[in-house]
């Protein structure tokens, strides 16, 4: 996660506490989807954070020369939604 991220959380700071987050996620390799893994962490442990369970990540190659996004990604970002509806129905009525 760049700097800039990372002072967003820092300068919110506790208006993350207890609220549902989810990640998608852009970098230029397909090495590269472990990153968000420590800032995730962290909004975790410091903030209580309740991280959907999975999230988007998209390289170079998910992307055409027009710079839109392929079907798999538009997939996995209708999945993200769709998790984060399903759970911040659940949290509500527990």
């Amino acid at each position: 996660m760049n700097a800039v991220a990372k002072n967003l959380i820092e300068l919110t700071g506790q208006s993350w506490t207890d609220k549902l987050v989810g990640f998608i996620s852009a970098a230029g390799g397909t090495g590269s989807y472990m990153s968000p893994m420590s800032f995730i962490n962290s909004l975790m442990l410091d903030f209580r954070c309740i991280i959907i369970p999975r999230y988007v990540y998209a390289d170079e190659t998910c992307f055409n020369d027009n710079g839109d996004i392929n079907d798999i990604i538009k997939g996995k970002i209708e999945e993200l939604v769709d998790s984060s509806i399903l759970l911040s129905r659940a949290l509500v009525t527990s």
